[in-house]
């Protein structure tokens, strides 16, 4: 593709596609690595892991709660109240989504709930039978039925922070009317710290226009810093740090969470749905933690991705899922951007991940991003698009559009809408 505007700009932009087939094959975790929920009780203690800075993995204590049942069809959620490593005074963080609980070294499932403005760092924790289940079913949640939160009964009251609470509710979605310690306990899904790097001030605002009704927080990111290059091969487990890489190249566009299981080639995070796309195709790689940036309603881990690893494909109610050794099948993207006819023009190359879901949308914040990098624009300007898209067996597809007149800082937006 190539656009032309006036004062002057030349985008190119080039898309090959092609599609990648082959046979999914599921692993099977021992069942007796792992609780069932019927056998879980309160009172229980244990251990979770997961990294607060880098590569490294710690441990931080839980103690189970309680257990609701049927919080939405055929899942549960234990509640457990977490320990160590700060979080007494950080609560739960956004960005620990999958990391793994054990009792007795078995595996009970993945943080992934908190209680926003809670006094106590107390957290929903989906059970691993659960998202091993849904994994292999590759069970789809519409969003529709994931917004409705769900008033559930306990059978023991629970005791927190000396109030008694006799019923919980869970939220599978992120926009109802923000919870306040008035509401009692409300149970939400944490948010995925969404890393942003080369990204500007204008193209983080769409972001976050976008992004929020997918229950992610964009945020300026970074590149992991040159020092750690020796981290880039910290082996993945449970605990480390997990990306999912939407952009990436010149630009960089990954959500950020925990791995709960490796067993083999396969590897399960986060404790709850990315989109809940189902079937879908994103590099699944490492993650450095930069640093917990901490706030009075949710914490949240600042990251970035470090290593491609494999393939995500699988986002379902419960978890995410992907396969080790494999490469995800991405939309190579060119953007050339010249101020004027004089003017020197930057191109940029990055790759999208085709998912047919996301994809319009990515391709739109990387191309508007790359005229961002300009700077500000005349108010009152023309620009001229000529895109080329190249498919793979087929001539290729030339668009052509102009935009005049005021506002020439939305004058991309409206010839790439």
């Amino acid at each position: 593709m190539t656009s032309m505007i006036r004062p002057g700009f030349v985008l190119m932009l080039i898309l090959a596609c092609w599609i990648l087939g082959g046979a999914v094959v599921f692993a099977a975790p021992k069942p007796d690595s792992y609780w069932q929920v019927d056998d879980i009780r309160a009172g229980m203690k244990g251990i979770g892991r997961t990294v607060m800075k880098g590569t490294k993995v710690e441990t931080f204590q839980s103690e189970v709660l309680g257990v609701l049942k049927n919080t939405s069809p055929g899942r549960d959620m234990v509640i457990c109240r977490l320990s160590g490593l700060n979080l007494e005074k950080t609560g739960v963080i956004a960005g620990m989504s999958g990391s793994p609980i054990y009792i007795d070294n078995k595996l009970v499932g993945a943080v992934a709930y908190a209680w926003p403005y809670g006094k106590e760092p107390i957290a929903g924790i989906t059970p691993f039978s659960q998202m091993n289940g849904f994994v292999e079913a590759f069970e789809r949640r519409d969003l529709a039925e994931r917004d409705k939160p769900t008033r559930v009964g306990l059978r023991q009251p629970l005791v927190i922070d000396g109030k008694e609470y006799d019923t919980v509710t869970v939220s599978q979605g992120f926009d109802e009317s923000k919870p306040t310690t008035s509401d009692g306990l409300w149970m939400m899904p944490l948010r995925t710290p969404l890393s942003a790097t080369g990204f500007t001030r204008n193209s983080l605002k769409r972001l976050h226009e976008r992004c929020g009704k997918y229950g992610m927080t964009p945020m300026q990111g970074g590149a992991a810093p040159a020092r750690i290059a020796e981290e880039k091969d910290a082996p993945l487990e449970p605990g480390s740090p997990l990306a999912v890489s939407m952009i990436r190249g010149d630009f960089d566009l990954s959500g950020i969470g925990t791995v709960t299981h490796v067993e083999g080639n396969r590897v399960y995070g986060w404790g709850h749905p990315f989109m809940s796309l189902g079937s879908c195709d994103f590099p699944l790689m490492s993650g450095y933690i930069i640093t917990v940036y901490p706030r009075q309603t949710v914490s949240f881990k600042m990251g970035a991705p470090l290593k491609p690893l494999g393939v995500i494909n699988a986002d379902v109610s419960t978890c995410i899922a992907g396969w080790l050794g494999r490469k995800a099948d991405m939309l190579p993207v060119r953007m050339t951007v010249a101020l004027g006819p004089e003017s020197t023009a930057r191109t940029y190359n990055v790759e999208i991940a085709r998912q047919a879901t996301l994809m319009p949308m990515l391709v739109f914040m990387a191309l508007s991003n790359s005229v961002d990098m300009e700077g500000e624009l005349p108010e009152e300007m023309t620009a001229e698009l000529l895109a080329r898209v190249e498919i793979e067996g087929h001539d290729p597809l030339i668009i052509k559009d102009t935009f005049s007149g005021f506002n020439g800082s939305r004058a991309p937006q409206a010839l790439y809408s």
